[in-house]
């Protein structure tokens, strides 16, 4: 995959300690004849700093080895079985089409790529595309997969719908389209899911932008890489993204930024957000009489944040409640908060995590969220031959989310403590983060563990940590000498 972008844990931490009426609708402002202006972006890409800068997440898409139906290729070395990959909603033309992946000499690696860089629908007229640098990523390693090549930024063509204008002159536009494309490989065991392909938007707009009384540095991102940047999130997907930092100290400020939505809350003031579909202008206007729902959570849920059409909004729950406006959700972070005997506080932190189910929020109503709960203390056994364990450690929700265990002054993981029954081994190991793809944040760190040959087993592995949390530890059991 790409390179991954990392989120600032600190930032994270100062987010979820953060005070104020947060938990109350933000004040109704009436909007001033001025408040929807349309304000331009800038168009940027990767090769204007000689740097790759892709978008995080982008989208990772399955590869068969069947061809499709009625597809045309250009003349492809056969040295390898063809890969073929659906690419749903292909930018700036809104319909599929195929990457076709092949091996450029016979043993050899999938080093070819050939995509309908034009957008007319076929691929026949297209050249094949070499791959460039091979680099693993945390991601790849945390999928138990293998960065097998890596193509981009690749220069798709430019077209200009009519959907596509410039703010300031009202003229079509045609700004090219950059995409960054990676192979993983899964490995034998995921059978015809072995093969991924992962796609990243290398384009963004961003400009100085009026907002209320502040002025900001707003950039957008194509994060679903479809060459649009006014897609917001549904049921199916996620959507595009917004950063916003205040001019005063944009250099020094780093926000992980946000989805698009209708709304966007910017200081307490709820704003109408729109954009350009190609990103070239944006507008907000003070919105009027919003209509809010009530999220309840558990106590000791700090702080937590939502996503989905309406927007996406950061909750500083006052009482355990919290009001966004009114619309379908899911979470996107959070973190419980608990102070140890020694007074120094705690907080365990999810990203995106999978376990939760979008919800809606009503208007005037309260929806019960099941976030918190008892937590688990989990690992799993990955045998990698004979002796030698890969040891997965994990702390959960009682959901099922990852969590990771920070503290105000340093991260203070957990212990991986591994003995027999009968006493003659008992160690201890450390746990360290490793940082998964952007949005996901941190896991910790996997073990690898070799079983001592003068020592009988069954070996029992706990996990053991002083956070001040209720927790449920999971022990597993290794039978020794032979594998577990």
């Amino acid at each position: 995959m790409a390179p991954v972008r990392f989120i600032l844990i600190a930032a994270a931490i100062a987010c979820i300690g953060c005070t104020g009426q947060k938990g109350e609708t933000p004040p109704v402002q009436e909007p001033s004849a001025s408040a929807a202006v349309r304000q331009p972006l800038m168009f940027h890409w990767s090769e204007e700093f000689g740097r790759e800068v892709v978008s995080p997440i982008g989208r990772t898409l399955p590869a068969q080895m069947s061809k499709p139906a009625g597809l045309d290729l250009p003349e492809l070395p056969a040295n390898r079985p063809l890969l073929f990959v659906r690419w749903p909603r292909v930018p700036k033309v809104n319909s599929s089409s195929w990457i076709v992946l092949a091996a450029s000499r016979a043993g050899g690696p999938y080093d070819l790529l050939c995509t309908d860089t034009n957008f007319d629908g076929r691929l026949s007229d297209e050249m094949a595309i070499h791959s460039g640098a091979i680099t693993p990523s945390s991601y790849v390693r945390y999928r138990a997969a293998e960065t097998l090549a890596v193509w981009g930024p690749v220069k798709m063509a430019a077209t200009a719908p009519a959907d596509r204008s410039s703010a300031r002159t009202g003229q079509p536009v045609s700004e090219p389209f950059h995409v960054m494309f990676t192979l993983e490989d899964r490995g034998p065991a995921a059978g015809q899911d072995r093969y991924w392909l992962n796609l990243q938007s290398c384009d963004w707009r961003e400009g100085q932008v009026k907002i209320g009384q502040g002025t900001f540095v707003v950039t957008l991102r194509d994060f679903d890489v479809d060459g649009r940047f006014d897609d917001v999130t549904t049921e199916d997907s996620i959507g595009d993204y917004i950063n916003m930092r205040p001019i005063a100290n944009a250099q020094s400020v780093e926000e992980e930024g946000r989805f698009i939505g209708r709304f966007i809350e910017v200081e307490h003031q709820y704003y109408e957000f729109q954009v350009a579909p190609d990103g070239s202008w944006v507008s907000f206007r003070p919105a009027v009489r919003v209509p809010v729902g009530t999220i309840h959570v558990d106590k000791s849920v700090a702080g937590f944040s939502v996503f989905g059409p309406s927007g996406h909004f950061e909750c500083h729950p006052v009482g355990g409640l919290a009001q966004v406006p009114v619309g379908r959700y899911r979470v996107r972070t959070y973190g419980l908060a608990a102070t140890g005997s020694d007074g120094v506080g705690w907080t365990m932190w999810s990203w995106l995590p999978p376990a939760e189910k979008p919800f809606d929020v009503n208007a005037g109503h309260t929806v019960q969220s099941d976030l918190g709960g008892p937590l688990q203390l989990t690992i799993a056994d990955r045998v990698r031959g004979g002796r030698r364990h890969h040891l997965m450690c994990h702390v959960l929700s009682a959901a099922g989310d990852p969590l990771v265990p920070l503290r105000q002054e340093q991260p203070r993981l957990p212990m991986l403590h591994i003995r027999n029954d009968d006493g003659s081994y008992d160690s201890r190991f450390p746990t360290s983060l490793e940082s998964l793809r952007s949005s996901y944040g941190w896991d910790l760190q996997s073990i690898m563990w070799t079983e001592p040959t003068d020592r009988k087993g069954p070996f029992t592995a706990t996990l053991e940590t002083d956070a001040p949390f209720e927790f449920v530890s999971k022990p597993l059991v290794i039978k020794g000498n032979s594998g577990s």
